[in-house]
């Protein structure tokens, strides 16, 4: 997917001085809303000829979620209704059975170029950036200050498409399958210097996915319209939180660099949890940690 083009009218946007984290948000906000609209209509497309019950007549992820939002703000909105829109966002949209297929399916609608996973790829793009731009480098009176401005915006592009490849891995069970670097022809490359120097583990990133999609949760159920009741299903998204991360820490691959599979074999990876053995705590319980990919 190419980077956004710098037009006139979007130049505009950037032609007063702005600090280095106005800016980087803003590029960054553009290109998260270029997205989202694409993931709206590739879903569409998806979901009309995908033979699902619950998501026919070709609605996105963001269809469901806006229609969800519009029934707990009615005034009449009964906890039934409440409890049956808490189920259907947690056992079919962002925790479904099946290794949790339902959301793979939107990711594979979305040709894994979906909205970013803020509190990862962010603070990622923010470093990234500021290791190479400060203050300075975007004021207007700078006489670089266009192609920092395309330099800033290609490096969005980039930590966009190193989420993609993230959600990629994911539904590969974080194996590299052959030719993968085709998807990313530009920049696998990058991609890959990024991981390796970021040290991020699996563990990491699926820690950060359970945040992803319980602060969508909330953003779904704090609109319901009964106060008693919106604190006690944001509770129980808290408490859905709290199970997933736990869950997620008994996994024996949690540790291990992202990149672990570009140059290690899953026979790799069994031999090194036969020699090291992972233990939940010694001191409790010589039980293996599970071993899940996915």
């Amino acid at each position: 997917m190419p980077s956004l083009i710098i037009t006139n009218k979007r130049r505009g946007m950037f032609m007063e001085n702005i600090s280095i984290e106005e800016t980087i948000k803003r590029i960054y906000d553009e290109r998260v809303l270029f997205i989202r609209d694409k993931n709206i209509e590739l879903e569409r497309q998806y979901f009309s000829s995908d033979k699902l019950g619950f998501l026919t007549n070709g609605l996105s992820y963001d269809d469901n979620f806006t229609y969800m939002i519009n029934e707990l703000k009615k005034q009449s909105v009964s906890e039934s209704k409440i409890e049956s829109i808490f189920i259907s966002l947690q056992e079919v949209f962002l925790f479904s059975k099946g290794h949790d297929m339902m959301f793979k399916k939107k990711l594979n609608a979305d040709v894994f170029v979906s909205i970013p996973m803020d509190n990862l790829i962010y603070p990622m793009l923010v470093e990234g950036i500021k290791e190479k731009y400060n203050d300075v480098s975007v004021m207007c009176e700078n006489p670089n200050y266009e192609n920092n401005i395309k330099g800033i915006d290609k490096l969005t592009y980039i930590y966009t498409e190193l989420q993609s490849l993230l959600y990629f891995l994911y539904c590969n069970d974080f194996q590299f399958p052959n030719e993968w670097e085709t998807l990313y022809p530009d920049t696998y490359n990058d991609l890959i210097k990024i991981l390796n120097e970021s040290s991020l583990t699996i563990g990491e990133f699926l820690h950060s996915l359970i945040d992803f999609k319980c602060n969508i949760m909330n953003n779904v159920l704090k609109e319901i319209n009964n106060r008693g009741l919106r604190d006690k299903y944001l509770s129980k998204v808290e408490e859905l939180r709290d199970e997933k991360h736990k869950e997620t820490s008994t996994f024996a691959h949690t540790n291990l660099p992202i990149t672990y599979f570009l140059n290690h074999t899953f026979d790799d990876f069994m031999e090194d949890t036969r020699n090291k053995p992972l233990v939940l705590d010694n001191n409790k319980s010589n039980a293996r940690k599970k071993i899940i990919l996915n």
